[in-house]
């Protein structure tokens, strides 16, 4: 790999991707620094989604909000984000009696169970020593006890909730409208006509093309389903659909949404509930976009946000071994257990798991604190990008490099025979994992896939997956040995592949050469993944030749990804 091809002063070239934002809580602030992270490596979303927090920042990107509007920590324009402008905290959203109501709850509830404690045991020992007045003092307890229980619970029970949303409708259709009104303002058309609540239809980017797909996902509690409010659905008010997505159960009022439904009894709660990620919702967009574009595949970018104790193995402590800490990792295990199956059968899914300093409810942090949550995902997410971006182009340069190198070698040996040279392709073929509920829920590898290619780009086998018992490019790497295999005539079964997975390899493609790549740091390691070579002519004769053998072994040690990750080691601590 070249320092040209790794190196971070090139203006990064503008890629599409869908971004797809989890849920989280006030944790919401360290997703705009990932997006600052995804605008700088020029990654273009053309279409977002979220639930829940994610929902929220979802909803601003798709009508055009940049993350330096967002949120800004330093330069001159810092302190002038939409927050700041909007002039609200996120409390204000909220509602400031809610929230003191809420901070109280905790010291409150511990009075309360105090308070019922020492009344069950002094009704239990009135008695026993024959003492009234401790009785009396014992009952007041009790009824100080359950009527401090009935001052805390009551807006729950009351509401289904403690927080209204209905500040938070009013906000984000607010910044919704100022941003619809700059496009019209773009395309000459008249602010009188803009909407008093903005809605999917208003945003259609085939109406407004400064917008782009939105999906939302919420939980319906009525029918306990999940659903998708997008430009599908045109009269959803998206504000409303947002604030549903992000409505905590019991923590705020269920909501219910405008243009969502003729039931009128639909209530909708933290689309979290269901998918806590949405990954999957853009498969048909994705698609449809790679089939008009005829480009390559389009990634999908989901950025999942955690506590820093997930990322550690610390043993836990006190704290962490209570019924409520354990409740809510019974919770969090039902909700993210779920989203890490589905997420292993996304095609071209890149996760961007970032750790954020702030709590699900910190909505009361400071400055300070915000600040460190937008740079812990503008930080985090900037070195796992810069990774997998120096990754796929040390990949990408590496092969390149092996495929004129030898190709040059087989049309050398075709010119000295008078001969025409044939085409000549090369891929790299790696282990792909799933969720495997027989190897006891751990991500096994049950596959292999193509995952870079030059000359491929005209044919459709740059997407091929194998089986483990196919007799290519696995069996190689099964093996940890070379071979050179004619390709026409091979009985099916021998591939190991269905007759339309059969029907994707080029049919110009008369034989292969299939080099596993070892891990020359560690020789008696597994195969790291497996170097193809195919031609329109036979190969045969030429890779029985052991000087021609050789040469192949040692141009294909550059691929390894040992080699590939040491260099980005190199250059990131360099």
């Amino acid at each position: 790999m070249t320092n040209e091809s790794a190196s971070t002063t090139a203006k990064p070239k503008i890629r599409p991707i869908y971004a797809v934002f989890e849920g989280g809580g006030a944790r919401g602030i360290t997703h705009v620094g990932a997006l600052k992270a995804l605008e700088q490596e020029g990654l273009t979303p053309v279409g977002v989604a979220g639930s829940s927090a994610g929902a929220i920042i979802a909803a601003l990107v798709a009508v055009g909000y940049k993350a330096d509007e967002l949120y800004r920590v330093t330069g001159e324009d810092q302190g002038t984000d939409i927050v700041v402008r909007s002039k609200r905290a996120p409390v204000d959203v909220l509602g400031r009696g809610s929230w003191n109501r809420f901070k109280r709850m905790k010291p409150l509830s511990r009075l309360a169970a105090f308070l019922l404690i020492a009344a069950i045991g002094g009704l239990i020992a009135a008695p026993l020593i024959g003492n009234s007045t401790i009785g009396y003092v014992a009952i007041g307890m009790l009824a100080a006890a359950c009527g401090l229980a009935t001052w805390l619970l009551w807006p729950i029970v009351a509401n289904r909730g403690m927080f209204s949303t209905d500040g938070m409708v009013d906000f984000l259709n607010e910044v919704l409208r100022d941003k619809v009104g700059q496009h019209y303002d773009e395309l000459g058309i008249d602010r009188a006509k803009l909407p008093r609540r903005i809605r999917f239809g208003d945003i259609d980017p085939s109406k407004l093309p400064q917008c782009i797909r939105l999906k939302i996902t919420v939980s319906n509690v009525v029918t306990g389903g999940l659903e998708i409010f997008d430009q599908n659905r045109p009269d959803v008010v998206v504000a409303d659909a947002v604030a549903a997505s992000a409505s905590i159960p019991l923590a705020f009022i269920p909501r219910k949404v405008e243009g969502a439904s003729s039931d009128a009894g639909a209530i909708y709660v933290d689309g979290g509930l269901v998918s806590n990620l949405p990954a999957w919702s853009f498969a048909a967009e994705k698609r449809a976009f790679e089939r008009r574009t005829d480009g390559p595949p389009v990634p999908v970018i989901a950025i999942t946000l955690s506590d820093p104790k997930q990322h550690g193995h610390a043993r836990p402590g006190k704290g962490d071994r209570g019924f409520l800490a354990f409740a809510s990792q019974v919770v969090r295990t039902g909700i993210f257990g779920s989203q890490k199956i589905v997420e292993d059968f996304v095609p071209d899914l890149e996760v961007i798991d970032l750790s954020s300093p702030l709590g699900t409810l910190d909505f009361d942090c400071g400055r300070a604190s915000a600040n460190r949550a937008y740079l812990a995902g503008l930080h985090g997410a900037e070195q796992i990008l810069r990774k997998r971006r120096w990754t796929r182009d040390g990949t990408e340069a590496a092969l390149a490099h092996v495929h004129r190198a030898v190709e040059g070698l087989i049309h050398e040996r075709r010119r000295q025979a008078g001969a025409e040279p044939p085409k000549i392709r090369a891929s790299i073929v790696d282990e792909i994992g799933r969720w495997d509920l027989a190897a006891n829920g751990r991500n096994s590898k049950i596959g292999f896939r193509i995952v870079a290619s030059v000359g491929m780009d005209e044919d459709a086998d740059d997407r091929m997956e194998f089986d483990r018992e196919n007799c290519l490019a696995p069996r190689a790497y099964a093996t940890k040995s070379s071979f050179a295999r004619v390709l026409r005539g091979v009985p099916l079964a021998d591939f190991v592949m269905t007759k339309y997975e059969r029907a994707m390899i080029a049919s110009s493609a008369h034989s292969v050469i299939c080099v596993p790549v070892l891990n020359s740091l560690v020789p008696e390691a597994p195969a790291e993944r497996i170097f193809c070579i195919d031609s329109t002519d036979n190969l045969e004769d030429d890779f029985k030749d052991p000087i021609f053998r050789d040469a192949v072994f040692r141009e294909s040690v550059i691929l390894s990804p040992s080699l590939i990750a040491k260099r980005i080691e190199e250059l990131t601590n360099g």
